[in-house]
């Protein structure tokens, strides 16, 4: 299946939308399914560094952990959900606009099922990240744009 895609243009320069969007203390502020989040080290914000996660999906909520598997300021960066019978990817891309002013902040929603996670997929979490992604990317630029 492809990717779930949504974009939108936010009135901040990359680099602060980047490190914004990267922060993982910051997922609940902006993204409508993160309940909890914590960075499981005090390393860096970088390729590797690591936060456990609550979400809420439907009526349940999903501890994981999730990882920044690429991170390459202030353009792209891939954050997975990792464990249990599903794999989520969201990878963001963002351009600059305006001559650097301001940026245009697309995300990539991916999922890869394990084992019964395989029949979720279509059901759940597809349905959900098409309902909340343009959701988050609503508040992403509402919080920055509020801020700048």
């Amino acid at each position: 299946m492809k990717p779930i895609r949504q974009s939108i243009e936010v009135a901040r320069r990359p680099e602060d939308v980047f490190s914004y969007a990267t922060d993982f203390a910051r997922f609940p502020e902006w993204q409508v399914g993160a309940v909890t989040s914590s960075p499981i080290s005090d390393s860096p914000a970088g390729a590797g560094a690591r936060a456990a996660v609550t979400r809420s999906v439907g009526p349940g909520r999903f501890a994981r952990t999730e990882v920044i598997s690429r991170y390459h300021p202030p353009r792209t960066w891939t954050v997975e959900g990792v464990g249990g019978p599903l794999t989520a990817h969201a990878h963001g891309t963002i351009e600059p606009v305006r001559d650097g002013a301001g940026s245009r902040v697309t995300i990539d929603m991916d999922f890869e099922g394990h084992g019964i996670g395989r029949f979720l997929i279509p059901s759940v979490a597809r349905f959900a990240a098409r309902r909340q992604l343009p959701r988050n990317l609503q508040n992403l630029k509402r919080l920055l744009e509020q801020t700048g």
